[in-house]
């Protein structure tokens, strides 16, 4: 996976690296030695109450989680701010030229790719 990619780097992304689906993975994947002799209707009932669960229980701490990662990443935007302008007036660049560097270091990316795809 190219760092293109990188599910932390996206937009939108809020900081997270899909830790939240391979929870969810792990939690219902256990229940595969429960359902599998089960037969059809049975395992999509026991699913079906799984997932209620699953769900009801995230609910009761969606509260308590959003306001958790809502000063989580306060405090990353401020600790991280702070970070940049020490790097950036370590190697004397403007915080300005940064868009036009990220540019071209997404072509390099991109061509670097292609030449892979080629060889």
């Amino acid at each position: 996976m190219s760092i293109l990619h990188f599910g932390h780097w996206r937009d939108g992304s809020a900081g997270t690296l899909g830790e939240e689906q391979e929870q969810v993975f792990s939690t219902f994947s256990s229940y595969s030695n429960s359902t599998k002799t089960m037969g059809a209707a049975n395992r999509r009932d026991f699913l079906t109450g799984a997932m209620f669960y699953w769900d009801g229980r995230k609910e009761k701490g969606m509260a308590r989680t959003l306001t958790r990662r809502l000063l989580i990443a306060m405090y990353r935007v401020q600790f991280y701010r702070e970070k940049l302008n020490k790097l950036l007036s370590a190697k004397k660049i403007q915080l300005s030229e940064l868009p036009v560097i990220q540019a071209s270091l997404e072509e390099e990316a991109r061509v670097a790719r292609k030449k892979e795809k080629i060889a």
